[in-house]
């Protein structure tokens, strides 16, 4: 009897031990930011007369400091325009007509955080005016208070339903590049190959998911082909910088561009939650990201008009030209070894 058909093998052993490591390290890289998850630095324009903004600042701060980021404005348009152009998530407007300017476009947790502004600032109005109407004589249930108006200067249409769609858009947006890129990375076998498959990939991958999801789903709003142009960019920088690792370091840089993607830029690009939510510096890195990006600009695109869209187009510029300079170097690296192998 073969002793060796017996023993169990050396690989099959070494594979189940490393799956449940690899599983493990999976969910972890997917669910630290969850975990770690903490509101902070939120930026909040806030109008009104200097005592009483800077009492305001003064309260908010102690009730959880760090939370708010204040962001002056000198009247409520300029409040507005600054959440407009996603410089501020929301807006306190002070004086005789209190009113809280909220964006439910930017998320539903700094919405929910500005609502929650609003009933603490109705609760401390209410207290004011019992105060003065006890000063006065007045009965309690008698003393008049100024109610806080929410108004939301961003909202999400009715047929988008919450904006979920847009929170899920991450998954398309990294799938659909890395399909793409592990495709043609295995099936074009010249640089010239991968830089066409490149090209159609992208404008075909970006037409049909903005068609799923803008058209037939109607789940991001917006410019059809706005949506469109983003889901292009997004797929071809991701494609291209899977393809361009693969050329240049074979199968070594196709597992390091699926982890890039994968397990870097998927948990940090901040599409179901601002970036700021995240602890240190991790939510801004993960917006360098063609993930965070993509969705950064879905959002822009779909829900803020006039907020500039030129840092994520150029972040995936520089994640396209980077793939297409490797994708050379590794065709450049295959011809020579080819012919240093005739020459031998």
């Amino acid at each position: 009897m073969n002793n060796s058909t017996s023993r169990p093998s050396t690989k099959a052993l070494l594979a189940s031990v490393l799956a449940p490591v690899l599983a493990g390290f999976i969910a972890l890289m997917f669910m630290w930011p969850f975990a770690t998850m903490e509101p902070k630095d939120i930026a909040v324009a806030v109008v009104g007369p200097e005592t009483m903004t800077t009492k305001v600042e003064e309260t908010l701060n102690q009730k959880q400091e760090g939370l708010f980021e204040f962001v002056d404005a000198s009247d409520r348009a300029s409040a507005e325009q600054l959440i407009q152009e996603r410089e501020a998530y929301g807006a306190i407007i002070l004086g005789e007509k209190p009113e809280v300017l909220t964006a439910s476009g930017a998320g539903q947790t700094t919405d929910t955080v500005m609502k929650n502004v609003a009933n603490g600032m109705n609760g401390m109005l209410t207290q004011q005016a019992k105060a003065q109407a006890a000063a006065k004589g007045i009965p309690a249930d008698k003393a008049p208070a100024p109610e806080v108006t929410v108004t939301d200067v961003a909202p999400i249409p009715a047929e988008a339903g919450n904006g979920m769609g847009l929170n899920m858009a991450i998954a398309p947006i990294a799938f659909g590049g890395l399909i793409g890129g592990a495709l043609l990375a295995f099936s074009a076998r010249r640089g010239r190959d991968g830089l066409l498959g490149l090209s159609i990939y992208s404008v075909l991958g970006g037409l049909a998911l903005a068609l799923v999801t803008n058209v037939w789903l109607n789940l991001i709003p917006g410019s059809f082909w706005g949506i469109a142009a983003t889901f292009m960019l997004t797929s071809g920088a991701i494609a291209s910088f899977i393809v361009g690792l693969k050329f240049l370091a074979g199968r070594v840089g196709l597992g390091l561009g699926v982890f890039t993607i994968m397990l870097l830029g998927n948990p940090l690009a901040g599409a179901a939650f601002p970036k700021e939510f995240l602890p240190g510096a991790w939510g801004s890195f993960g917006q360098l990201f063609p993930n965070g990006a993509g969705a950064s600009m879905l959002r822009s695109l779909a829900f803020f008009p006039e907020a500039s869209v030129a840092p994520q187009v150029w972040i995936m510029i520089a994640w396209i030209t980077f793939g297409l300079i490797a994708l050379g170097m590794g065709s450049l690296l295959g011809r020579n070894k080819t012919q240093n192998q005739s020459a031998e």
